[in-house]
């Protein structure tokens, strides 16, 4: 049986299949396989970027236009504040990775007014359904986050040269290592949750899934990580902000 809510984030030894272990340390042990998964996805962006570069260099050139409109637009709609626009992008962000993690599971597992038979039939009987939507969360992020920067980086490096793609490099680390930094941990506190609730999902225990995973979303390691990635985005929003505000 799960721990209650009061007893995750302790970190006292657990008799396995009695107790839940989940604390700093767990979480912590998830972000090797973070970093994986957005090494694949910066992978990905720099082939990406030089198959586009060399094939497509107009359609690859529309693309990083867009993406920078999008600054612009966040930051017009804020009244010119750069560091209030990166903050609320970068906690939207985060947040999705984190809380939606669980919430998109107990959501498709929670006991619908109106059913859709065939759907509901479909996840209830293949898990492995139910748990690849919600794996989709934090890994999706990891694997858009790497990708997108290295995207940009490979454009930059191919369209204005190494020296002012080192530029570009450097003004990327400031707030960047600290963006990466709460990103991985996002991630690895989706991750650690889904790891403890996989088999409850592959057993088919959707009840006791629902309210483990509303257990650890109330549970003291989750605060602790949410307060620690409120504080990096924030600073890391206030350093990209300046930087950006002065360098443009």
């Amino acid at each position: 049986m799960p721990s209650r809510p009061g007893k995750l984030g302790k970190g006292k030894p657990s008799k396995p299949g009695r107790h839940i272990i989940f604390t700093p340390r767990s979480v912590l042990s998830q972000m090797p396989l973070a970093f994986v998964y957005y090494f694949i996805g910066a992978c990905l962006g720099t082939v990406a970027g030089f198959a586009l570069f060399f094939t497509f260099p107009d359609l690859l050139a529309m693309f990083i236009k867009m993406w920078v409109h999008r600054l612009t637009i966040g930051v017009e709609a804020l009244n010119g504040n750069y560091t209030l626009w990166f903050i609320v992008n970068n906690l939207v962000a985060l947040m999705m990775v984190v809380v939606m993690s669980v919430f998109m599971f107990v959501f498709i597992l929670r006991k619908h007014k109106v059913r859709f038979k065939s759907l509901d039939g479909m996840e209830r009987h293949n898990p492995k359904i139910t748990l690849f939507s919600a794996y989709m969360l934090p890994i999706g992020a990891l694997l858009i986050n790497g990708f997108l920067v290295n995207l940009f980086i490979t454009y930059t490096l191919f369209t204005y040269g190494i020296e002012k793609t080192t530029s570009a490099v450097l003004l990327m680390v400031p707030h960047g290592v600290n963006e990466l930094v709460a990103l991985l941990i996002a991630t690895s506190l989706g991750l650690s949750y889904l790891k403890i609730l996989a088999p409850m999902i592959r057993s088919k225990q959707f009840g006791k899934a629902i309210k483990t995973g509303k257990a650890l979303l109330k549970s003291k390691t989750t605060m602790l990580f949410i307060v620690l990635i409120l504080l990096l985005v924030v600073f890391s929003g206030f350093v990209e902000g300046v930087l950006t505000y002065f360098v443009l």
